[in-house]
């Protein structure tokens, strides 16, 4: 029990630094945009990484479903966090 209780921290503890080593890129790659090429260079390159989930090309960009992706990303982001800041003595 102990093992499997082990594993499945481990494996939150190495999706939780997964997460946060991708908001700190997303973080720098949107400044780094921005202060090259304004909004523009931004919004260009939000598009090329929600094309990149979307090799197909088979629904057009837009502003709503990028947003809607990366607030789903955020919120799980939050949960493992929370989770992982329980105290030591509780049950979950």
């Amino acid at each position: 029990m102990n093992t499997i209780k082990f594993t499945f921290r481990l494996l939150r503890r190495c999706l939780l630094w997964l997460l946060i080593a991708y908001w700190g890129t997303f973080i720098g790659y949107t400044i780094m945009h921005w202060s090259n090429g304004g909004s523009v260079a931004v919004v260009a390159w939000y598009q090329h990484i929600s094309y990149s989930h979307n090799s197909f090309k088979i629904r057009s960009w837009s502003w709503e479903r990028f947003i809607t992706g990366q607030l789903a990303i955020l919120i799980v982001t939050f949960i493992l966090l929370f989770f992982e800041r329980q105290p030591k003595h509780s049950k979950i």
